[in-house]
């Protein structure tokens, strides 16, 4: 991982930690734009990973799905098979957690 990437993850957690999290994810929208904006489609899924994060800890289970959903389609087009097998772990927990067990 980069430099500029660690430090774009160590600043939202940051504020997650300190429970602002609606500042957490601000700031992860704002490196959404920034990725789209240059072109960096692991960069963006790996954003839309971690703002769906930080909505399943805020309860917004349905929301993260539809963020990992977008990431795993990312993951898939460009054959990240690491980031795919994460995504797809990941919404079975949601899923999981939500009682919908198939």
């Amino acid at each position: 991982m980069s430099k500029a990437k660690r430090r774009r993850c160590n600043v939202w957690s940051i504020y997650a930690n300190k429970g602002d999290v609606d500042e957490a994810i601000a700031l992860f929208n704002q490196s959404l734009e920034i990725t789209e904006r240059i072109g960096d489609v692991q960069g963006k899924a790996a954003t839309l990973q971690w703002l769906g994060i930080l909505y399943a800890n805020k309860g917004e289970v349905d929301k993260a799905i539809a963020l990992y959903n977008q990431s795993l389609e990312i993951f898939e087009r460009i054959g990240n098979v690491q980031g795919k097998a994460t995504m797809l772990h990941q919404l079975g927990i949601l899923y999981a957690n939500k009682g919908e067990v198939d």
